[in-house]
């Protein structure tokens, strides 16, 4: 069975399953790959990347988590 196509957005505007998955991997951290299908424009803008290290996960883009703009007030380095 394939997965039907993923809707046109922009990406100032993610489509609902993106920003579930999206909310889903703040709160967790993480998520297994194949959740991340549901939603390949997240993995296409870079909010989402591949785990280093396994192929079966994937964790927030790079450049967002390095950012540290997810840092929680009051915790250090």
């Amino acid at each position: 069975m394939t997965r039907p196509p993923h809707p046109e957005h922009d990406v100032e505007d993610l489509c609902d399953a993106g920003t579930q998955l999206y909310d889903r991997t703040l709160a967790e951290g993480r998520i297994a790959a194949a959740d991340a299908e549901s939603a390949p424009c997240l993995l296409d803008i870079g909010l989402l990347s591949p785990a280093l290290g396994s192929e079966s996960r994937a964790q927030l883009g790079y450049l967002i988590a390095r950012s540290g703009i997810l840092k929680q007030e009051g915790t250090e380095e």
